[in-house]
């Protein structure tokens, strides 16, 4: 209760875009999952226009399923040495876009007892968001404007589309959302059918 109490009283709502990372932002090099951090990359064009977005007043978050934590095809671990990779690879560009992001480890059905099991936090529920919403007001005093046309969510699973719809935001499939972004004349905005 104490840490609600400590909210800030004038919070900023700003526009966000939220992505998933496999097969939106981020691909293996080789097969069909990333195998570790040395195996991915991001498509091309997206940690630019990720930042044409962020200075055109954008919140830029991620929220990413990765039950293969729970099928002990990954660990937490190799998981961590990921997202290094990602953003030594931004770095290259103009660094880390993200404002906050989180993962989901769990997924029911899996071998590792600890994140086998059903969470808020795994997509299509909206648990992460809520916890970035939280973080992002306590720290920085701004929170994603839910009611907004602008914020939306891109991804490539039927997962990320119930989220945009469970939450009330626009969604973009990624596929069309990547090619958006590489057109010439690209200009942050959402996606114009949802």
């Amino acid at each position: 209760m104490a840490d609600v109490l400590s909210y800030p009283s004038d919070i900023e709502e700003k526009p966000a875009i939220i992505l998933d990372w496999d097969g939106t932002i981020r691909k293996p090099k080789s097969g069909e999952f990333i195998q570790d951090a040395d195996d991915l990359e991001f498509y091309d064009g997206v940690i630019s226009a990720l930042w044409k977005y962020k200075r055109a007043g954008y919140l830029v978050l991620g929220a990413t399923n990765q039950g293969g934590i729970a099928y002990n095809h990954k660990t937490l671990s190799s998981f961590a040495a990921e997202v290094g990779e990602m953003k030594l690879a931004s770095s290259h560009e103009q660094g880390w876009p993200f404002d906050d992001w989180h993962f989901s480890p769990y997924m029911k059905g899996g071998e590792d007892k600890t994140y086998s099991r059903s969470s808020l936090m795994r997509k299509p529920n909206y648990g992460m968001l809520a916890l970035m919403e939280h973080r992002l007001i306590k720290e920085y005093g701004v929170a994603p404007d839910w009611d907004s046309n602008r914020t939306f969510m891109v991804g490539d699973s039927y997962k990320d589309r119930k989220l945009a719809s469970k939450v009330g935001i626009l969604f973009a499939q990624a596929e069309d959302w990547r090619k958006d972004i590489k057109r010439d004349n690209f200009q942050p905005k959402p996606p114009i059918n949802s």
